[in-house]
């Protein structure tokens, strides 16, 4: 019985360019060995530019799930294999060996079951890795000498763009990007920029909001400062800066500072019941605070979209009380509304995973009569994927059985809830109610009716929709 080989070919893009070793070629010099040593070629494993590098490959990945299928991998040179000592060696010693499987390399002739052989090996492998070093660093190299040279070979960060392979800035958002760092410099805080660019016009250039973080990024990047960071290496004056070193500098110190101290915004923060909760009906993102002191020195506190009201939609102005109000309603009509006896299931006992793992050994039993040639390959695909079918079913099952239980212990947990949800809430504090409602509630939508009652003023009626628990 001839023995089963695995073809495995393997080239980068510049390895094509450079050397000629294209896939045809491999491949046809490997099947002429195969039917020269009259050897069964059960699979050929073909990786298209990718780099040697990396472990993780395709074709690689389907030649280790097919080990059972293979005596002999058959390879046109070591470093087809891998670039790397350490990826080598783990397929010979890990995967091929425990396996049987004998790997040959037609330009270097050895045998992998002798120890000269893995000697071989070894003294290949390294040369393959020194040689990937090599092409790595003439890579950086040359990279950083176009770079010097005043190629932009990085994507054009925002207020730039690439003419001609140089980074210039771009008229449609220069103005944007001197607003920030104008403002930078003038200490307001990258929250506060972040509002003004909003309001200001520039929500427009971005597909994203902006926001406090972005302004922080802009302000530690060294591009704007003229100079062109290429892996770990900042390549100075490559282009004309928006600021300049000492500027950012300053900007960067000042951020830092920011950090180490509580902001005058922050000692104002204030807790609210529902903050991070309550999504807008009309957008559905979440909802901000704001408040605004009574004449009993008391605050109102409300909920409104900044989204919508950016983009001149609906607007709300939520009272705490009225969502408050709301919530407890919800909780009130909630328990009435469950069936918790006539949901009771009671499940037959079954184990689902003792099951599947029978069925798993079935496809198992039928790959080793594949090998032994008791069953044809027509055979094996029909019996495996009877034996699929019936796993996907068990699955099913298993999933079903797990949610009408899940489903019952949720009912419970909220029946008990909802019963004491008034009476408990009631008592608490601000305090206790903001830890109660997020310690199992994910969010909660509403539905809102808008009353006119004068020009300038609103009353809202609001109904919860419905509340996602965690």
């Amino acid at each position: 019985m001839s023995k089963r080989v695995a073809i495995y070919a393997r080239v980068s893009t510049q390895e094509q360019v450079e050397n000629g070793n294209s896939l045809e070629f491999q491949v046809d010099k490997l099947k002429a060995y195969c039917q020269l040593h009259e050897l069964k070629v059960v699979g050929e494993y073909i990786d298209a530019g990718i780099s040697g590098a990396k472990f993780d490959r395709p074709a690689l990945n389907r030649l280790k799930e097919d080990i059972e299928k293979i005596d002999i991998v058959l390879i046109y040179k070591l470093d087809r294999l891998s670039r790397s000592i350490k990826d080598t060696m783990l397929l010979i010693e890990d995967i091929f060996k425990p396996n049987n499987i004998d790997l040959i390399s037609l330009s270097e002739n050895f045998d992998t079951s002798q120890a000269m052989g893995m000697a071989t090996i070894g003294m290949l492998s390294t040369f393959a890795q020194l040689e990937r070093e090599t092409i790595k660093e003439r890579m950086i190299a040359g990279k950083l000498q176009a770079v010097k040279n005043g190629k932009y070979i990085n994507h054009a960060p925002f207020g730039y763009k690439k003419v001609d392979g140089k980074l210039v800035k771009d008229e449609n958002t220069r103005k944007c990007v001197e607003f920030i760092f104008e403002k930078l410099l003038e200490g307001i805080s990258t929250t506060q920029i972040a509002k003004m660019l909003e309001l200001n016009g520039y929500a427009k250039l971005r597909t994203a909001l902006w926001h406090y973080n972005t302004v922080n990024r802009f302000a530690r990047k060294k591009v704007y400062c003229g100079h062109t960071p290429l892996m770990g290496i900042v390549v100075e004056n490559t282009h004309e800066a928006y600021i300049t070193d000492e500027e950012q500098e300053y900007i960067i110190k000042q951020l830092d500072s920011r950090n180490c101290c509580p902001s005058k915004a922050r000692k104002r923060s204030f807790t609210t019941i529902f903050r991070g909760l309550i999504n807008c009906p009309t957008c559905h993102r979440k909802m901000s605070v704001t408040r605004s002191p009574r004449k009993d020195k008391t605050y109102l506190v409300r909920y409104k979209c900044k989204y919508c009201q950016l983009d001149k939609k609906s607007k709300y102005y939520l009272g705490e009380e009225i969502i408050e109000e709301a919530l407890l309603k919800y909780f009130k009509e909630c328990c009435f509304n469950f069936k918790f006896e006539k949901n009771k299931v009671k499940l037959p006992t079954r184990n689902y995973e003792k099951e599947i793992s029978m069925q798993e050994n079935k496809k198992f039993k039928l790959q080793r009569a594949w090998l032994d040639n008791l069953i044809n390959d027509k055979e094996l695909r029909k019996l495996q994927s009877d034996i699929d079918v019936r796993i996907e079913l068990l699955k099913k099952e298993q999933q079903e059985q797990f949610n009408i239980l899940e489903n019952q212990r949720k009912e419970v947990k909220i029946k008990d809830l909802s019963l004491n949800f008034t009476k408990v809430f009631n008592k608490i504090t601000t305090e206790e109610k903001v830890k109660l409602l997020n310690a199992f509630i994910e969010d909660i939508s509403i539905n809102v009716e808008t009353i006119r009652i004068s020009e300038k003023m609103n009353r809202y009626n609001v109904d919860i929709r419905d509340v996602r628990f965690k």
